[in-house]
This record gives structure tokens, C-alpha cells and sequence, in this order.
């Protein structure tokens, strides 16, 4: 509920007072907090362009003075001229880097270089610098400029050869080409060379890569408006502009290129942006029709050739990647972004808003169960494997010194026996204890091959046992995959056997094969396009025993196969040739009621009421569709959001139920969290309440997390805890709250004595490290200021206390080592934090480490609150 109850006794109006209040003293928090830190980036950017634009006026000034300045010929000449010097100093120019500079400078001022010129310019040209580099390379240009006036000629003839774009050729070398743009321009706004000279070969190069028509130059025009828009075109992104005109800022625009000058390039950016968008509109239209066609093609054949498949990828990953730019672009340039048409990037392998649902799967709750909750065979064998060192340490040397031909003989009886017992498991938990009383004492070479032996020769009268021996398959596959394979490979192979021998003899042989085909296919160890090939081999020929042969296999997997979005088209597809033949033919009464069943087991009639689990509302349905579909496309994120606006949020329950939806982030692809983040951050300028309810709740479902600690939740753990990341770099969350929950990961419920085991942080769980670095990485960078820091140089000592726990547990051994990730993981985010931070190794020393922080905070606590320690030693 996003508002309280308002009662008509006094007791709950006063109470409902202090809650509003409390409420509006949080916002106010909040908007300060968010207030100060934009306040913060626009000084910060606006100091940084005058710095910037500061130092360029000093350069541009001494090169325009340089003629009067530069020493004589005499004083030239007395500098060293050697080859050996001038080599080496070229040599280190081509190395040219910002920690070099002031080395290179001086050494520059000792040499005499008016043979070398060229040499030089060459040298500069070919280093391979970064962004960072082209200051201390103008720099040191300038300094040869004001001692040679010879040096601007070969350097842009050097530039010339690298600035030569063809517009109907790619660029060869497209990061160097970024970086030396940027590095010339800057060269012509200090004055090194003359305007007249580099205007021009600037513009062409502009040109030449704004008329690329494929615009795969636009990571270039992007890094050029980024770098020296300003300078050249006077742009201010959009974001700086806003921030400007909210805090009363004025933003000093720089003047070192003229204002007609400036507007001819702004023109002709602005020109590259309108294109990009054009060809971005035809691109969508274009992969919006190639998809038709392909799910066209999907439903008339039942299947795509995976080049269409991977070209489709291909449109969709290059549309993508012009959208960000175009969005970049438009932030840099300060204009709207238009209308783009909607670009339809459904699945090919779905129909268009196709439901793969298939209304349900599983009968009922018993039966959901059985083919869905397995044992987790893995942690059974990790508790058995330690029993067994256990019991090998009390072993005497006399028990080693027995023969184990008496041991050999009577695990191959036993295995025999075994397998003539197995017929007789009746039910979920006599199958399940069978498969691990296989996996303790008779899982060897031989015994897999007499096991899948076993399972393939099921008779065919005993129908009953594919289900169970499906499972036990299904219980085995992760740890002894070799049974599955075998035994699918085995069935393959019998199927087609089946298929092409064409006899009307052993119905029931071929009803058991597809039969556990098709259970195999509901456990997920049988390929599901392997079926659907069966499938349309047996539809091709539609008679007798085949008819039989689809029947039995669509009414065993029929359901699974319409509600995997990966079949469910071909199903369909299959379903329908299916009743068209059935209609087409003249057969038997028997075989076409046997068709109806099998067609009516996957999609019921109209008529058949099926109650869902959760009957939403319309508008319900709607919000999670905005939230859980259309988020996924960036393109549509600014409609989410004018979506979520437009909600009725004085209704209690849209609210409430927008509210749960947009706190649920595992309910939404893990790459699109920080969009959904985003979103609800641009929604707190209209719903504020609604938005610290959503906080509110991701903190409530992290301490549900360490509250319950069950395996299934791991996932849905680790996508709230990046969601909460996400929420602290939108500024929605303070820093206490941040370090609040590293500290309850910390703390909540561990046991620091190790021979005590608690069920909610067991030794061997590891799940809370992996929150912790997964946290610590996705806000690292915002937490990365001087106040915040010492907290966290604290916290890491702590930290590294609760990771020696973990990893000193005496459950870890050889055969299951302690995550290997983790411990890169854990040093590479602490020594970020702190680079001089000791790393402990041991748990000992670790909790030392503890001891020695706990006792200077204790100290520093006692010095600054004298009065409160003595009265409390007086008690």
C-alpha cells in the first residue's frame, strides 16, 4: 500500500501524521543528497573546460609569438647535433607517453634537431598515444615549433597521409584514425599548425566520413564531438546545458575558433546525426519485414535454416549499435531524438505475439513436481565422499592387507542383482533411492554400459516404468551423463529403425520406444529438435503403425514440446499438418479418435475451463508487459516510462502492484537491470513515494534472502543485489545503506566458532561472498571518495575476516576445492579499494587484523567520549 488507512479515531490520524511526516523528511534527505552531487558534476566539468581551455590560450599564444621568441641560429648550433642523440631522442618520441614528457622536453632543449625534422614529425605521427597522451604530445610539439619554425610543414605533411579517408573505402585502421583526428585538431587550435593549412584537411575528413552510408564511421564522429566538439562546433551535451539552467551556472564557450567557423561543422554534424536516423527508421522497417517473412516461411515449413536465423542476429545486433550512437549523438549535439519506428525483435522461433504457453504442461501439482524437483544428487555425493575419508582414517592396516578379489566378485553380484530389482521400483522414492544406491556402489565403466543395457530392454508391457526410468536417468545425467547419452542414442537409433523398416508387426515395441522418447524429451535429457525430426518423419508417412507412433509421442511430450519457446512453432506447425491429414485421409474411427486425443491433449477445446494460477486484471497484465517485455528493448525505455507515468497511481492497488512489479528486477533479464534502475530513477521526479516503496522493498527481499538461504533463490539473490547497485549509482540510496547491507551479509546469523553449523550460512555456502563482490563492483566507482573509502578500508578488514572463515572451513578439501574465482575476485576488489591494504594468509592472521582495527576504534571512541567510558568503568 502506498498510502496508510486513514481511520476516523484519533489514535490512527495521529499516527498516520508522524508516518507522512517521517516520509517528507526522507524525500527532503534525498533530494539534498541528489541535489549536492549534480550540484557537484557541473562544477566539476565547468573547472575542468576552463583548465582545458586555459591552457590551450597559453599554447596558442606562445606559437603565435614563437617568431620573436625562438633562439638564434648561433645558439643552435652550439646544441648537440650527434646521430646517436638524435636517433635515440626520436626513438623515444615514437614511445611518446605522459609520464615521458618532461624528460623528452628537456632532452628536446639540448639537442640540436634541424636535420631531423621530418624524423620527428614522423615519430609523433606513428606513436601509438591515447586520449590522455595528446596533451603532453601538443605540449612537445610546441616546444620544437618555438624553436624551429621548419617543423609544421613535414608534420602535416604527415598528417595528410594519415587524415586521407576515401569516403567509398572502409578505414583500414579505425582507432588510430580516432586518436589522431583528436590529436590534429588539437595541433591546429594551439597554433602549432597554421589554421589556414588544417582547417581544411579537417573538413575534408569530416566530409569524407559523414558520407559514409553505411555509417560505420560513427564511433569516429562520436569520439571527435566528444573530444573537440566543443572547440570546434561549440556543443554542450544536453545533460551539462540542463544542469547549467537548474543551478544558475554559466558555462564559458570557448573562442579560439571563429563563430561562422563553428557553425559550418556544427551544420555538418547535425546533417550526420539526420541521416543516421533515416537510415536507422529504414534499417528497422527493413529487419521488421525480413522477420515477417521468416516466420512465414517458420509456419509454412515448420523450421528456418540457421543462415536465415543468424542474419536475422546480425540486423538486429547492427540496429542496436546505430541506436546507441544515435542516442550518444543526440545527447552530444543537444537535440530530440525522433520517433523511431518500433522494431519487432520477437524470437524467430515464436509467432508474432504467438502464446507458447500452451495453456498448461503438467496435469496437476504431483505431476509438475515429479518431472521438475529432482534430487540434488551432487550434494549427496559431497556428504558421502566425506564419510567415506571419515571412515578410511579409522580403517586399521590390517583391514588394507585383505584380498579384494572377494570384494570385486561381490560388487558384480551386486550389481546384477541390482539391475533385476530395478523393474520393481513402483514409485518417485524407491526410483530416486535406487539411482543414488547406484552412484554409491555401482557406478564403474561396466556397470553404466549393463545399466543402459537395462533401461533400453524395458519389455513393452511394462509402460508403467519409462516415467521412472526416465527420472532415474534424469537423477544421473549431471554426474554420470555418459548413462543418458547412451541410452538416447540407443532409442535414436531403434526409432528410426522403426521408421524405415515400414512393417505392420510389434506395435507395442514401437509405442515403448517413442513412449520413452518422449518421457526422456519431459526430464529434459532427450534433444527436443532430435523429436521433432522424429515427428515429421512419421507425419511424411501418415499410416497405420506411424499414426500410432505420433500419437503416443505427442500425448507422453506434446505439452512440453508446445510450451519450449525454441519448439513451439514447429509443434504447431506439426499439430496442424497433423488434423489435416487426419481430414484429408479416410481412416479407421479407431485412429482418428486416437489423433483428436492426442491434438486435444496439448490445446483443449475452447470450452475446457482451466483455472490459471493468478487471475490478473487487463491493466496488471499491461504493467508487467511494459516492465518484463518491453524494458528488454532499449529502444523502448522512454515508452516504459511514459507508460509507468501515465498510470492511475491514486489507485492503491496500480499502485501496489506497479510498485511490486518494478522491485522484482529477477523477473527481468540480468543485462537489462541497470535499465530498469534507470527507469524507476527518472520516475522519482514524479512518484517519489512510489519509488521508495520499490527501495524499500529490494532492501526487505535482500534480508529475505539471508532470512531463508535456500540453493533455488541464488539467482533471484543476485539479481537484487545488482539491482540495489544499480539504485545506489541512480543516487537512490545512501552510502550508510550501502555499507548497512555488506554488513548484514557480514553478520546476519554467522557463527564464528566453526564447529557449530547453522542452516542459514553454512560452511561451504559461498552464496554471500559472491553478493558481496558483486555488489562491491557494481557501485565501486560511486563509493570511490575520500570519506567513503575509509569506511570501506574498514569494512574490507572485516570482510577479509568472514572470507578466511569460509575458506579455513575443513569441509573444503582436494576433490572439492574452495572457487578458485573467488579468491581472484576477492583480492581484486580489495586491493582496488586499497592498495596497500595487507592481505592476511591465514585465518589467524585475519583475525588479528580484526583485533588491531577493534582496538583503535575503541580507542578513538574512548578519546573523543572520555566522560561516557569512565562512568561505564565506574559500573
Amino acid at each position: 500500500m502506498l498510502q496508510p488507512a486513514i481511520e476516523n479515531t484519533s489514535t490512527n490520524e495521529a499516527t498516520n501524521l508522524e508516518e507522512e511526516i517521517e516520509i517528507d523528511e526522507e524525500e527532503e534527505d534525498f533530494g539534498q543528497y541528489e541535489y549536492s552531487h549534480l550540484k557537484e558534476e557541473l562544477v566539476t566539468y565547468i573547472q575542468e573546460s576552463e583548465q582545458s581551455l586555459n591552457a590551450k590560450s597559453v599554447l596558442l599564444e606562445r606559437n603565435n609569438n614563437a617568431a620573436s621568441n625562438r633562439p638564434d641560429a648561433a645558439e643552435i648550433a652550439k646544441r648537440d647535433s650527434s646521430i646517436k642523440k638524435n636517433s635515440s631522442f626520436i626513438k623515444k618520441m615514437r614511445n611518446l607517453g605522459a609520464p615521458q614528457i618532461d624528460l623528452l622536453v628537456a632532452e628536446c632543449h639540448s639537442l640540436n634537431l634541424s636535420k631531423y625534422l621530418s624524423e620527428a614529425a614522423s615519430a609523433i605521427v606513428e606513436a601509438k598515444i591515447k586520449f590522455t597522451d595528446i596533451p603532453s604530445a601538443v605540449l612537445l610539439c610546441t616546444e620544437i615549433n618555438c624553436t624551429y619554425p621548419e617543423f609544421a610543414r613535414p608534420l602535416q605533411d604527415e598528417f595528410i597521409k594519415v587524415l586521407a579517408v576515401n569516403k567509398d573505402e572502409p578505414v583500414a585502421n579505425a582507432n588510430r584514425l580516432r586518436v589522431e583526428l583528436c590529436f590534429y585538431a588539437e595541433l591546429s587550435l594551439c597554433g602549432i599548425i597554421p589554421a589556414r593549412l588544417s582547417l581544411p584537411v579537417l573538413g575534408t575528413t569530416l566530409t569524407a566520413l559523414s558520407q559514409d552510408k553505411t555509417f560505420n564511421t560513427l564511433s569516429l564522429i562520436l569520439s571527435f564531438c566528444k573530444h573537440c566538439g566543443p572547440d570546434f562546433a561549440g556543443l554542450v551535451p544536453r545533460r551539462i546545458r540542463l544542469l547549467c539552467e537548474q543551478f544558475s551556472m554559466t558555462l564559458k564557450k570557448t573562442t579560439l575558433l571563429g563563430a561562422s567557423k563553428q557553425e559550418s561543422v556544427r551544420n555538418l554534424l547535425h546533417d550526420y546525426y539526420l541521416s543516421l536516423c533515416r537510415h536507422l527508421c529504414s534499417e528497422q522497417v527493413r529487419l521488421s519485414a525480413y522477420e515477417k517473412q521468416s516466420r512465414q516461411i517458420l509456419m509454412a515449413k515448420g523450421e528456418l535454416r540457421n543462415d536465415r536465423v543468424s542474419t536475422a542476429e546480425v540486423m538486429r545486433t547492427e540496429i542496436q549499435t546505430l541506436l546507441s550512437g544515435a542516442v550518444t549523438l543526440a545527447e552530444l549535439l543537444d537535440v530530440e531524438l525522433p520517433e523511431l519506428p518500433d522494431a519487432d525483435f520477437q524470437d524467430l522461433q515464436l509467432g508474432d505475439g504467438e502464446d507458447c504457453s500452451g495453456g498448461h504442461v503438467w496435469e496437476d501439482e504431483m505431476t509438475r513436481m515429479f518431472y521438475t524437483q529432482l534430487p540434488d544428487i551432487k550434494e549427496y555425493l559431497a556428504q558421502l565422499n566425506k564419510q567415506e575419508e571419515e571412515k578410511e582414517k579409522s580403517t586399521t592396516e590390517s583391514d588394507s592387507l585383505k584380498p579384494e578379489d572377494s570384494d570385486s566378485t561381490s560388487k558384480k553380484s551386486g550389481l546384477e542383482t541390482f539391475l533385476k530389482l530395478l523393474p520393481n521400483c513402483s514409485n518417485r522414492e524407491m526410483i530416486d533411492n535406487a539411482a543414488l544406491e547406484f552412484l554409491v556402489y555401482f557406478n564403474s565403466k561396466i556397470g553404466r554400459k549393463k545399466l543402459s543395457i537395462t533401461l533400453f530392454t524395458v519389455p513393452r508391457t511394462r509402460l508403467e516404468l519409462l516415467p521412472l526410468y526416465a527420472r532415474f536417468v534424469a537423477i544421473l545425467n549431471p554426474v554420470v551423463p555418459e548413462v543418458g547419452t547412451n541410452l538416447c542414442q540407443q532409442l535414436k537409433s531403434e526409432t528410426l529403425r522403426h521408421i524405415n523398416k515400414k512393417d505392420q508387426v510389434n506395435i507395442e515395441s514401437k509405442k515403448k520406444t517413442v513412449k520413452f522418447v518422449g518421457e526422456l524429451v519431459n526430464f529434459g535429457v532427450y534433444a527436443k529438435k532430435e523429436v521433432l525430426r522424429v515427428l515429421k518423419l512419421l507425419l511424411y508417412d501418415f499410416t497405420h503403425h506411424n499414426i500410432e507412433m505420433v500419437c503416443s509421442l505427442l500425448e507422453t511430450c506434446g505439452c512440453v514440446l508446445y510450451a519450449a519457446s525454441d519448439t513451439h512453432l514447429s509443434t504447431k506447425y506439426y499439430l496442424e499438418q497433423m488434423m489435416r491429414l487426419k481430414t484429408m485421409m479416410a481412416l479407421d474411427s479407431r485412429y482418428v479418435t486416437l489423433i483428436e486425443n492426442a491434438y486435444y491433449h496439448i490445446l483443449p477445446p475452447e470450452n475446457t475451463v482451466i483455472q490459471p494460477p493468478v487471475q490478473l486484471t487487463p491493466l496488471q497484465l499491461f504493467i508487467s508487459k511494459m516492465i518484463y517485455n518491453d524494458l528488454m528493448e532499449p529502444s523502448l525505455e522512454m515508452k516504459v516510462l511514459n507508460g509507468l507515468r501515465c498510470l492511475d497511481w491514486d489507485s492503491k492497488e496500480t499502485a501496489a502492484y506497479a510498485v511490486l512489479c518494478l522491485t522484482r528486477a529477477f523477473n527481468v533479464s540480468y543485462s537489462r537491470i541497470q535499465a530498469l534502475a534507470r527507469v524507476v530513477s527518472k520516475l522519482t521526479d514524479y512518484q517519489e513515494e512510489a519509488v521508495c516503496c520499490v527501495v524499500d522493498g529490494v532492501l526487505e527481499d535482500i534480508r529475505l534472502g539471508m532470512e531463508v538461504n535456500k540453493a533455488l533463490m541464488n539467482q533471484r539473490r543476485v539479481a537484487m543485489i545488482k539491482y540495489l547497485g544499480e539504485l545506489y549509482n541512480y543516487r537512490l540510496l545512501d552510502t550508510s545503506d550501502i555499507l548497512r547491507v555488506l554488513y548484514s551479509l557480514l553478520s546476519f546469523e554467522v557463527v564464528v566458532n566453526q564447529a557449530q553449523v547453522f542452516s542459514v550460512d553454512p560452511p561451504t555456502s559461498v552464496i554471500r561472498l559472491h553478493l558481496i563482490l558483486l555488489l562491491l563492483n557494481t557501485c565501486l566507482f560511486p563509493l570511490s571518495n575520500p570519506d567513503t573509502l575509509k569506511k570501506l578500508k574498514y569494512f574490507c578488514t572485516y570482510f577479509q575476516h568472514y572470507y578466511w572463515m569460509k575458506r579455513s572451513s575443513p569441509l573444503w578439501s582436494e576433490d572439492r576445492p574452495f572457487p578458485k574465482d573467488l579468491v581472484y575476485r576477492f583480492e581484486d576488489v580489495v586491493l582496488y579499494i586499497s592498495s596497500d591494504f595487507t592481505l592476511a594468509k591465514s585465518l589467524e592472521e585475519a583475525s588479528d587484523s580484526v583485533a588491531n582495527i577493534n582496538m583503535k576504534l575503541f580507542s578513538e571512541v574512548a578519546q573523543n567520549n572520555p566522560v561516557y567510558f569512565r562512568t561505564g568503568m565506574d559500573r
